[in-house]
């Protein structure tokens, strides 16, 4: 009996596995530890059931699941696989890490007010939890226009989490402030998907310099693929549309033509609302009518204006807390009357 008791507690992640106890004996659990070397999405899937007695080896198992799913460029089936919540008898750690990766979900899918209770809890203990927890909640802080508050609460964290993957998050918002901290640079280059994000940031301060950034684009968009990383491939492909519009308007509309079709095929809402409203600002200026595009409710204060200035419109919400890329949207408000005032003409 004092195996099994123990055994429990091991399944919750509150002692260590009993030498001979009936962890050693499960088959399902042989199986996972196999499965972590080289995880295998369907496989995991099927394995989820059989590892129900073991709370903690299931809820690592569904983080690991939900992952790869969001690689493989699947978040609404990642996000299905954290609906039931963990054990509540696990320790924090495990708790706040399904938390994170559920609001970054959640956020990718346009649902930032559902997001914002998950990471408004207490810091996870472990280094790596305690950075994506708070990389995540930066994110969040960044995408509904709170620029200030995330430095803020971003130098605090990074303060108490030196790691790669939040000096990329405090990197990508200094980004919007059109500072380039060269630390956070070099600090984030050593994470995988914190390096992609660096040489975002750096091709941003080449753009914003007047010199050629599409090599780094280009860069980034290989960093994106070979990782995979979804978030990194939108932003990138949102980013390099962008510049080349002024510059070569048929290769932005070739790309702004594949992220449309990319984002509605694999159910990235948030970034769909971008591909969507970025396909109408250069069909807008070739004289073409954009209604088909422009019929959906953004989520975001910035996606808001940015519709609002492709019609034309003053947007309603201030966009202070979007940085540089709030004064952009502010700026394309001129253009978008300009092209409502030549569509009424025409």
């Amino acid at each position: 009996m004092v195996a099994e008791a123990q055994d429990a507690l091991a399944s919750l992640g509150r002692a260590e596995e009993a030498a001979s106890g009936p962890r050693r004996e499960d088959a399902a659990l042989a199986r996972y530890r196999d499965l972590r070397a080289r995880p295998e999405a369907e496989t995991l899937l099927a394995l989820l059931p059989a590892l129900r007695p073991y709370p903690l080896e299931q809820a690592e198992a569904r983080l690991l699941l939900a992952g790869l799913l969001w690689r493989a460029f699947r978040p609404q089936e990642a996000l299905a696989v954290l609906a039931e919540p963990p054990h509540p008898g696990l320790p924090p750690d495990p708790v706040l890490e399904h938390q994170s990766l559920k609001a970054g979900l959640l956020m990718d899918l346009g649902r930032h007010a559902e997001a914002e209770p998950l990471l408004e809890g207490p810091l996870p203990e472990g280094l790596e939890a305690r950075a994506r927890f708070g990389a995540t909640r930066l994110r969040l802080l960044l995408e509904t226009g709170r620029l200030a508050q995330a430095l803020e609460e971003g130098e605090g964290l990074y303060a108490k989490t030196p790691h790669p993957w939040m000096a990329a998050a405090l990197l990508s918002a200094w980004t919007l402030k059109n500072r380039f901290p060269e630390a956070l640079f070099r600090e984030a280059l050593a994470h995988p998907d914190g390096r992609g994000l660096a040489l975002l940031a750096l091709a941003h301060r080449r753009w914003r310099r007047e010199e050629d950034p599409v090599p780094l684009f280009k860069e980034v968009l290989k960093e994106a693929r070979r990782l995979p990383n979804p978030y990194l491939h939108h932003l990138a492909l949102s980013s390099l549309a962008l510049y080349l519009w002024p510059r070569a308007p048929r290769k932005a509309q070739a790309l702004s033509q594949h992220l449309l079709y990319h984002t509605h095929k694999t159910g990235f809402l948030v970034h769909l609302e971008v591909a969507r409203l970025l396909r109408a600002q250069l069909l807008l200026e070739t004289g073409e009518r954009v209604d088909h595009l422009l019929g959906f409710a953004p989520s975001l204060p910035l996606t808001r204006a940015w519709k609002a200035a492709l019609q034309g419109e003053e947007a309603a919400e201030g966009l202070e807390g979007y940085g540089i890329l709030g004064r952009w949207v502010r700026r394309l408000w001129r253009r978008g009357a300009a092209w409502m005032r030549a569509r009424q003409w025409s």
